[in-house]
């Protein structure tokens, strides 16, 4: 008796656990509620594909890149610390968004603590933000960069990791607070908003500083 009662409580933790690694995915549940070569393909891609079609949204992502490209024209260098800038802001902002996930599922995080946890967050980003910043001026000056444009992707490291970790603290809180799972909202909506609000920060930082 004792145990069946154990591998039952086995069972109904690894689909718990399972739901939570779809979701976090942006997959819905009962995509993998058969073995991997039993699901059907037009299946899988019925679970996978609607936010998925976020893809839409990151076209904003390519309407930046065109408000400022007689920038990029004149002076090239910015664009290659684009992906490194990006990069770093997603994953910034995917670490918050999971660690907020997992306070709200064990009641760590209430609706009532978003300022608190706003703050909390803002003020990682910005140490996080400092630290790389300070790396990311010493690998752009061994790039070749010169010390103005060094400058400027050290100060908007800084700026996008305090942003993105601003928005993936708030993010899931506020999907929790209007009924939306926010496994499945978070992951796909914070790399899609720190994909075009990290280059505008860019740009317009070097805007002030390279005077482009």
């Amino acid at each position: 008796m004792q145990s069946s009662v154990s591998w039952n409580l086995l069972a109904q933790h690894k689909e718990e656990k399972t739901e939570d690694i779809l979701r976090m995915s942006a997959v819905e549940p009962g995509a993998l509620d058969k073995p991997y070569f039993d699901n059907p393909i037009f299946r899988v891609v019925r679970k996978r594909i609607g936010w998925l079609l976020l893809f839409v949204a990151e076209t904003f992502t390519g309407t930046v890149l065109r408000f400022y490209e007689n920038e990029l024209a004149a002076v090239v260098s910015p664009s290659f610390f684009i992906p490194l800038l990006i990069g770093t802001g997603g994953n910034a902002g995917s670490q918050t968004v999971t660690t907020i996930i997992r306070s709200i599922a064990l009641g760590e995080i209430q609706l009532n603590d978003i300022w608190r946890v706003l703050a909390r967050e803002m003020s990682t980003g910005m140490v996080i933000g400092v630290l790389i910043g300070g790396i990311a001026f010493g690998r752009a000056l061994l790039w070749g960069a010169h010390p103005p444009l060094a400058l400027t992707v050290s100060l908007t490291v800084l700026a996008i990791c305090s942003w993105s970790t601003s928005v993936g603290s708030l993010i899931p809180i506020l999907a929790e607070r209007f009924g939306v799972d926010p496994a499945v909202l978070s992951a796909p909506l914070i790399t899609t908003l720190v994909d075009a609000t990290g280059l505008i920060i860019y740009f317009s930082i070097a805007k002030m500083i390279l005077h482009l």
